[in-house]
């Protein structure tokens, strides 16, 4: 399918792995709330972003939800729509039955990965802000007689109706040039973000720079969007730093790399500095066994729980000292999970949200795990033929929603609900803030660990400024 893969698409057909590190005290959100036993499915949506998929003059396109972020009036969805060979990033506001308030779709081959609420401190100085910053890529460009690819790493700030603040592109000195591909599959580019977290009063969006090879990194802004500083893993490695999580100003990272393709590679995961600089890495499980870590959420007692994919289709959990990425304890969640895309804690366990193969093709995989990483249900959610969950989060009914997306020829964004009340409930998901365990830290995600400094970068990119909206 033409246009760049999401991240969570690119980790189907891999086993899963998930860690947990140390950093403080239980969140007050608890599974309890949650059903005992694996819910029915409440309520079940699709979406066309911006009617693209409609529109489009071929089969093949698809939509997506890649992230959720609750709002005092729902729930806001970002991800992206591709058709005719172009991609649009999207946002959405969706009421608590999972209806369509507004959306706004975007130009410029874009590709919406992650967003994240923007402290009240940052921009104008608002008692009440309701920003939300996006990160992912633009200006995709595809040129498949050459085997050339090349995706600009980007973040943006909307307001609190979609509109869009600003837009920057973050290129390194080296950006489209060098090796355009091999049969090795080297890209190149500029690089991708695939995670965004708050840190202190900065954010740090995560990824990968393509500078005739793949090198995980990270990138630290301010509200304003200009760079702190840049991370580059500080191995010779070639790899990917897929999601992130914050402590304090600090954040920690997780990834894979390896040269030998998806079945060699080698799961990992850093912690990085309020100035950019590495205080520790480390690799979990076997060197080269085809693991990945993908995810990461800030759990309890002093812990951060890391999701990822194991080439054995093995899904579990593992305990991390946050002071030196030594693995406390480890279990297994599942087997035969093809993807975990997003894990989300509760102050006595943890969501997660992936897929697995059925029968007949895939369908979204949702778990509730205890705080050891005991299974306390498991469940398949389908709504067409290929149904996959790209990110998950608890509702205060005691629901669960999952968004992703489900397709037959073409792929369109989804949304469910499990559990919970009925739709029109009226419950309002809380605007994301620091429960009180977390003490003096935040909540977030973070990338690789390595080289800081700046290096040289465009504040172009504001490509996006021309978005379609509907009401």
């Amino acid at each position: 399918m033409p246009g760049p893969v999401s991240r969570r698409t690119a980790l189907r057909s891999i086993g899963s792995t998930a860690a947990v590190l140390t950093v403080g005290s239980p969140p007050e959100s608890s599974r309890s709330a949650l059903p005992a036993q694996s819910p029915s499915v409440t309520w079940s949506r699709t979406y066309d972003p911006g009617g693209e998929i409609a529109a489009a003059s071929s089969l093949g396109s698809r939509g997506a939800i890649s992230d959720l972020q609750p709002t005092e009036d729902g729930l806001l969805m970002v991800g992206h729509v591709f058709s005719d060979g172009t991609g649009r990033g999207w946002i959405a506001s969706v009421d608590d039955s999972g209806r369509q308030q507004w959306e706004r779709v975007f130009d410029g081959s874009t590709e919406f990965q992650a967003l994240e609420p923007v402290a009240p401190a940052d921009g104008d100085g608002r008692t009440e802000q309701r920003d939300t910053l996006v990160c992912g890529t633009t200006n995709a460009a595809v040129r498949p007689e050459s085997g050339a690819r090349n995706f600009d790493p980007y973040c943006g700030r909307l307001d609190d109706d979609g509109s869009l603040t600003w837009g920057l592109t973050y290129q390194t000195e080296r950006s489209y040039g060098g090796s355009y591909g091999s049969g090795e599959g080297d890209l190149g580019g500029s690089g991708r973000l695939f995670d965004l977290t708050a840190a202190g009063d900065r954010y740090v969006a995560a990824g990968r720079i393509s500078e005739r090879r793949r090198t995980p990194s990270a990138i630290c802004i301010d509200g304003r969007g200009d760079l702190e500083w840049r991370w580059e893993h500080p191995g010779d490695v070639r790899g990917t730093a897929w999601g992130i999580t914050a402590v304090d100003d600090e954040v920690v990272l997780v990834g894979a790399h390896g040269e030998g393709g998806r079945d060699a590679e080698t799961a990992w995961l850093a912690r990085i500095d309020g100035r950019g600089e590495t205080v520790w890495e480390t690799a979990l499980w076997d060197a080269e066994d085809g693991s990945r870590l993908t995810t990461v959420a800030r759990g309890p007692r002093d812990t951060v729980l890391v999701a990822g994919t194991r080439a054995s289709d093995e899904a579990g959990v593992l305990a991390v000292d946050g002071t030196d990425g030594a693995v406390r304890w480890r279990d297994t969640a599942a087997d035969g999970v093809d993807e975990l895309e997003d894990a989300f804690a509760l102050e006595d366990g943890y969501l997660l949200v992936g897929s697995r193969a059925t029968d007949d093709g895939t369908a979204a995989w949702v778990a509730l795990l205890e705080s050891g990483g005991d299974v306390v249900w498991a469940t398949t959610v389908s709504e067409r033929r290929h149904t996959t969950g790209h990110a998950v989060r608890p509702t205060p009914d005691g629901g669960v929603l999952v968004g992703g997306e489900t397709r037959d020829d073409d792929a369109h964004a989804w949304l469910a609900k499990l559990g919970g009340d009925d739709g029109g409930s009226g419950w309002e998901l809380p605007t994301p803030s620091l429960p009180a365990w977390t003490g003096p830290f935040a909540v977030g995600a973070g990338v690789g660990g390595g080289i800081a400094g700046l290096l040289a970068y465009r504040r172009t990119g504001a490509t996006m400024s021309d978005a379609t909206d509907r009401e």
